[in-house]
């Protein structure tokens, strides 16, 4: 372990032969550089991290850096999703930022449809939408739009749309990625704006 720089580079296990327990639900958050937390760090804590261990929960993140809304469908399948899963867990949806044409693209849109249908298959009890975060220079009104009608024809009581347009002044290390500050403040937006679909 890095003590230093808070990296852990060993992993040590004991063998037992007591049944695994489960310590709590899942808060899965599967998305793109904003989710992967490009730059900030060397594996950084991201908002989901502390978002989700504010809520009992246990958080992890399924992202990679420039990842469209096709990227993530098709390599959902490589995260043995289906073993991991138990019923309560829950699936945050945040992509779409490198699919900026989801409000005019009816196959981006689609795709959106099927990633939905693909984590509540893998057997999340919910998925959150997560609308897509403004920026100072662009609020993505057309594209959070697109992605709330995407939500809406789902019809299902277990997805819901996410608006983020209140998420306002996150800070940024590059106008668009959140900085470790950026992070903590979004996890204070997740603390009042979860809640009621939990």
């Amino acid at each position: 372990a890095d003590g230093v720089n808070g990296r852990f580079s060993d992993v040590v296990s004991v063998m037992s032969d007591s049944p695994l327990i489960k310590i709590g639900s899942r808060l899965d958050q599967f998305g793109d550089s904003i989710t992967h937390g490009t730059g900030a760090a060397s594996n950084p804590i991201i908002d989901i991290h502390n978002t989700a261990a504010y809520f009992g929960r246990l958080g992890q993140t399924y992202a990679t850096s420039g990842w469209t809304v096709n990227d993530l469908l098709v390599n959902l399948s490589t995260f043995n999703l289906t073993n991991l899963v138990e019923d309560g867990d829950i699936a945050i949806l945040a992509i779409g930022r490198n699919s900026l044409s989801i409000n005019t693209d009816p196959t981006i849109q689609a795709d959106y449809a099927l990633t939905i249908t693909a984590l509540l298959a893998a057997g999340y009890s919910k998925v959150f939408c997560r609308g897509i975060l403004a920026e100072s220079s662009d609020s993505f009104t057309a594209q959070n739009l697109a992605i709330s009608n995407v939500v809406s024809s789902y019809a299902n009581s277990n997805v819901f749309f996410i608006d983020v347009s209140s998420w306002t002044g996150i800070d940024t290390q590059d106008g668009v990625h959140p900085s470790q500050a950026g992070y903590a403040e979004m996890v204070e937006y997740s603390k009042t704006t979860y809640p009621k679909y939990f």
